[in-house]
């Protein structure tokens, strides 16, 4: 297994309801900190979609390098307003 830590900010929409977080811009960070950290050339980061903001919910991103291996991306929010710590897993 492989740690590393991010704190990202992504914010998202803003309905009158709930927040909801940006993983797009967390997909392109996850993949770049994968890259510079592990020295891995990535294909892609991939988060659900829809992911509401509250502090120390967790959701999980699938990582996948330039040969086809793929990792679990253990994600947990830190704050009600974006920043993400992450794990990299197996």
């Amino acid at each position: 297994m492989v740690a590393l830590s991010l704190a990202a900010t992504a914010c998202g929409s803003d309905d009158a309801t709930e927040k909801t977080f940006n993983t797009t811009k967390l997909e392109g960070r996850i993949l770049e900190e994968i890259e510079r950290q592990a020295g891995v050339d990535m294909k892609a980061v991939v988060c659900p979609d829809e992911v509401v903001l509250k502090a120390k919910d967790t959701f999980t991103c699938t990582a996948t390098t330039a040969n086809g291996q793929s990792a679990t991306v253990k994600a947990t929010q830190t704050s009600d307003d974006g920043k993400v710590r992450y794990e990299v897993g197996r």
